[in-house]
């Protein structure tokens, strides 16, 4: 009968003896059940680390995915930049009437592209939005000279040979009172503020694609070398300054350093000396 208990013994702090008596059975069977319960645990913590690991791969495959779409989404968009890019660039060479299929102008497109680049990074730029409004797609269309700068006559058109000129006029000339508000034709940034013995005070803008615009003789300057300036933007007042016989602004478009008559850029038709102009 003996053999059928199992004796457990306690031995307290104090020195006294606990015995417990625990039938053989019953003693294999909580030895059982503590078992079970172990490997039940470590199976638990087996199972859930699983899912935890699963759901956690899934969170980040749900990421990628996403990043993949949005990835998708601007390809997409870039692609339809730059079919507008073609599509502006064919209308820049129709305005200035470059046959865009001939190989020599291919050629002169692609130095001119070049000579664009060097332009842009040759400035010194004091303002950081100016790195992002170069290279901005977006703004590809702000920086297209429009329009004329300011409301008046036009005294004298591009091309036209003038009393107190040698060579032919590089711009046009918009007859107003002075201190009239001029604005800037297009987005850029203010390359050169100062004076000239011909133009007097003078503002030239880079358009950062191969354009410039110039406005002379004018009476104040509103903005600062080296700044960015928007489409719109006040640029100063007309006035009288330089070699003018009278209140006048002198407004220029250049090409890579070439004359461009402004006309061609205005929804305004050319109609010779005392033609009312705006600045649409």
């Amino acid at each position: 009968m003996e053999d059928r208990y199992i004796t457990i013994i306690i031995a307290p702090d104090d020195g006294t003896l606990k015995r417990f008596r625990i039938h053989r059975s019953t003693f294999y069977v909580a030895l059982s059940v503590i078992g079970i319960i172990i490997i039940g645990s470590v199976m638990m913590i087996a199972v859930y680390g699983s899912i935890f690991f699963s759901f956690h791969k899934l969170h980040r495959l749900e990421g990628e995915n996403k990043m993949l779409k949005k990835n998708q989404r601007k390809l997409v968009q870039l692609e339809q930049e730059l079919n507008e890019m073609t599509k502006l660039r064919q209308q820049i060479f129709k305005m200035l009437e470059i046959d865009d299929s001939s190989p020599t102008n291919k050629l002169r497109k692609k130095q001119m592209t070049s000579a664009s680049t060097e332009e842009t990074t040759s400035i010194a730029f004091t303002d950081p939005e100016i790195a992002r409004l170069a290279y901005s797609v977006q703004e590809e269309r702000s920086r297209l000279p429009s329009g004329l700068p300011a409301k008046g006559y036009i005294s004298a058109v591009f091309g036209e040979t003038l009393p107190r000129f040698k060579n032919p006029h590089t711009g046009v000339d918009i007859a107003l009172p002075e201190k009239t508000p001029v604005f800037a034709t297009a987005s850029g940034i203010v390359e050169y503020t100062g004076y000239e013995p011909r133009l007097g005070k003078v503002v030239r803008l880079n358009h950062l694609n191969g354009y410039k615009t110039i406005y002379g003789h004018l009476s104040s300057i509103a903005i600062s070398q080296g700044k960015l300036v928007k489409k719109g933007e006040l640029v100063g007042l007309s006035g009288n300054t330089g070699k003018s016989t009278s209140p006048h602004l002198h407004y220029e478009i250049l090409f890579h350093n070439i004359p461009q008559d402004p006309m061609k850029f205005s929804k305004k038709k050319e109609g010779g000396n005392g033609k009312e102009t705006g600045t649409e």
